[in-house]
């Protein structure tokens, strides 16, 4: 067992029996993730809560974010192309933390998490503890959540891959998530998820700013056609109205 494992397992073993943990123990957003559970209230050792929209306000949800699930429907059939493994879900979220749509295989989908993580469910931090949708939501940066480093033990058979998408004024737009049942930390997935996000980030830019003027910028010209391209999009009297995340690094120099 390597030292990172030990390090969970005692971090667990505290938190189910005594209520606190060793912080050090965790990696820093998992760390603060399961104080803000803790602080919440939440019992690590509770079951899975069934946390579900009415039919009613999933409908208002979707026609809330139609546009964000138009733009990334195309890639999160691609990301689950991409990802070609087995035991593995797709779903995207909204800012609010419920689940718009999934895409799942048919291993994953007979799992315990395939039949708690579907459209209309919700999976915030304050209800579900740590998890990858929601920790990304709270810290609006991506999130890796591995096995026992969610909050509640009843999820620990499954990992989550989060990735932020923003609307270009600096809002967050919905949250792009990859699941699997493999404890096997995966960065190659994580790449592939922020790509993702950033490609959807981009297609809500380009569509909903198209009678302002959309500058695609990077130092380099002949990436202007990659995802790494800088968006900026300029109001009537030539202010700066929206920008991605890629724009905004190239102009700070951050």
């Amino acid at each position: 067992m390597d030292v990172q494992t030990l390090s969970l397992s005692r971090a667990r073993r505290m938190l189910e029996s005594q209520g606190r943990f060793p912080g050090g123990d965790l990696p820093s957003d998992i760390s603060d993730s399961w104080q803000r559970s803790l602080e919440i209230g939440l019992d690590p050792l509770a079951a899975a809560g069934d946390f579900m929209q009415s039919e009613q306000q999933f409908v208002e949800t979707r026609s809330k974010h139609a546009k964000l699930i138009h733009y990334a429907k195309p890639e999160l059939e691609l990301l689950f192309d991409q990802i070609a493994g087995s035991n593995y879900m797709i779903a995207l979220g909204s800012p609010e933390g419920v689940v718009l749509e999934t895409l799942t295989d048919n291993q994953f989908n007979a799992s315990a998490a395939g039949q708690s993580v579907i459209p209309r469910s919700i999976w915030t931090e304050d209800l579900r503890g740590t998890n990858g949708l929601g920790l990304s939501i709270s810290t609006q940066r991506p999130a890796q959540v591995y096995g026992g480093e969610h909050f509640l033990r009843v999820h620990s058979d499954v990992s989550c891959i989060s990735a932020p998408i923003f609307d270009g004024r600096g809002s967050l737009a919905g949250v792009l998530d990859a699941s699997s049942g493999s404890s096997v930390r995966q960065q190659h997935t994580a790449a592939l998820v922020q790509m993702s996000a950033s490609n959807i980030e981009n297609c809500l830019i380009r569509s909903g700013y198209a009678d302002n003027i959309v500058i695609q910028f990077h130092p380099r010209p002949e990436y202007l056609s990659t995802l790494s391209v800088g968006m900026l999009v300029l109001s009537e009297d030539n202010k700066v109205f929206a920008i991605n995340r890629k724009g905004a690094v190239y102009l700070t120099g951050f």
